[in-house]
């Protein structure tokens, strides 16, 4: 965890169970399933499975379903949960009123009076950034929002945000940026030591690639759903997911406990995308799993290449 750490609902709740429940499945028919392979039993299940294991924290977006995975989330997450939620950055949406009326919107779709983490969910236009931090800072004011966040930016975005905040009086509380073992680009681009830096919490999402790094699914395997992992990338990673597997029978594990145990070390909250009990509890076992430094090490050197090129 950062070191600089606040005393906000999301922090709190990290603190407690770093993991968070991914929720851009829950109402999506086309590209999960939603209604076919997966019901609202099913996330009803997840949601009270989480709860059993501690984990409070939810994270969804406006954009998912186009507001459908929020109702969802509001109806089914409880009132102790701790919700994430991310307004799309669309260039119609100038003035604090059309802003105010999202914010608006988003909460009465989760069931709140305000919303715990309120994110920037792609990087905006420069020419659009003061004027969309400047709402943000208003909406905290008003206590429509707890804690201010990003996602999906580059470092310089990042910063620049920061720089735009700060002119408020206000500060980025949470980024949150794809970061797995198979993808560890953050570390060098910058934002992993920026946050780390700067106290903000990074939040991991695709924290299992998508379902690459469960260890269910190896090249020349038939896929389910509609989001195949292409095959070229499941030959790449053939050797990592061998790794985990190794080390997931050592410590009576699973592979995907493990590539989270890894993440955590990282000072990173993984996002685990989750529809259904059986997801929640993997993705909750290796809260209380500890991973000997050697195969941490190990497993942060055969995936070394994933940090991408300078």
């Amino acid at each position: 965890m950062p070191e600089r750490m606040d005393t906000t609902s999301l922090a709190a709740a990290v603190a407690a169970a770093p993991l968070m429940a991914g929720c851009w499945s829950w109402g999506n028919r086309r590209t999960w399933g939603y209604g076919s392979r997966f019901a609202d039993a099913d996330l009803r299940a997840a949601a009270e499975a989480l709860g059993e294991h501690g984990v409070r924290c939810f994270d969804t977006a406006e954009a998912y379903s186009r507001g459908r995975s929020e109702r969802l989330v509001g109806e089914l997450a409880g009132p102790a949960a701790v919700i994430s939620t991310k307004f799309f950055p669309y260039p119609w949406r100038l003035t604090r009123g059309q802003f105010f009326r999202a914010i608006e919107a988003s909460a009465r779709r989760l069931h709140r009076d305000r919303i715990q983490l309120y994110q920037i969910h792609h990087e905006p236009p420069a020419a659009l950034l003061r004027r969309w931090t400047g709402h943000l800072a208003a909406a905290r004011r008003a206590g429509l929002v707890e804690t201010i966040g990003t996602s999906n930016m580059s470092a310089a975005g990042l910063r620049a945000t920061m720089s735009a905040l700060a002119a408020e009086g206000e500060r980025v509380g949470a980024h949150q940026a794809r970061y797995n073992l198979c993808d560890r680009r953050v570390e060098r681009n910058g934002i992993a030591e920026l946050c780390r830096a700067e106290g903000i919490i990074l939040l991991a999402h695709s924290a299992l690639g998508q379902g690459l790094l469960s260890g269910r699914y190896r090249a020349g395997d038939a896929m389910p759903g509609r989001r195949p992992l292409p095959e070229p990338v499941l030959r790449q990673a053939d050797p990592v997911i061998e790794l985990l597997t190794r080390y997931a029978k050592r410590l009576d594990s699973t592979p995907a406990a493990v590539a989270l145990a890894w993440l955590r070390h990282q000072d990173a909250i993984p996002i685990v995308g989750v529809h259904n009990r059986h997801q929640a509890d993997e993705a909750a076992h290796g809260l209380a799993l500890t991973v000997p430094g050697d195969m941490l090490r190990h497993l942060d050197a055969v995936t070394r290449p994933w940090q991408g090129k300078s």
